[in-house]
């Protein structure tokens, strides 16, 4: 059973590897959260609803109307203003419906290129840790450059320094 899965405090090496997570919960929480869809086009919706209700009144406040005067039959002239204003709407409704999806496209390409880095970072690291067991000196202190690469680019100071001792110890050895 894995660490994430008990609830238990993760590896401190899935820490060094992923310096980047705000913080411990979000690896309980594997994954990208997002709302549902519709739920996102309902807000949207009732947000550009209430937005337009809001012009609307302060537009008719500030002409000061007083009211409206009935007509019973329309002319070819308004019809078509009423025509130009729907056509209005649907396209506002489908730039809106796009503009969600695209938001939504783009955060999941984020995640995904977030996975492909960290799933890049862990396969250089246990590469570089299983250096560290060969037989082979020079092995092991390729192994030891390896991690210390690792490091440079997270920007570890702890664990750079760490290295830089053990590649010290290393070299002393292998020279004694």
């Amino acid at each position: 059973m894995t660490a994430l899965a008990t609830n238990a405090e993760p590896n401190p090496v899935f820490w060094a590897v992923n310096p980047h997570l705000p913080s411990r919960r979000r690896a309980q929480r594997p994954g990208l959260r997002l709302w549902p869809v519709g739920t996102v086009l309902a807000l949207a919706f009732t947000a550009a609803l209430a937005a337009a209700s809001l012009v609307f009144y302060a537009g008719w406040e500030l002409l000061d109307v007083r009211g409206l005067k009935p007509e019973r039959r329309i002319d070819s002239r308004t019809l078509f203003d009423l025509v130009k204003l729907a056509i209005g709407v649907v396209a506002g409704a489908g730039a809106l419906v796009a503009l969600a999806v695209a938001y939504r496209r783009q955060r999941v390409d984020e995640n995904g290129a977030l996975c492909d880095t960290t799933r890049l970072h862990t396969e250089r690291f246990t590469t570089a840790v299983s250096q560290l067991g060969d037989d082979s000196p020079a092995v092991r202190l390729g192994g030891v450059h390896a991690l210390s690469g690792l490091a440079d680019e997270r920007k570890l100071k702890r664990l750079q320094k760490d290295l830089s001792r053990l590649r010290t110890d290393m070299r002393r050895r292998s020279t004694a």
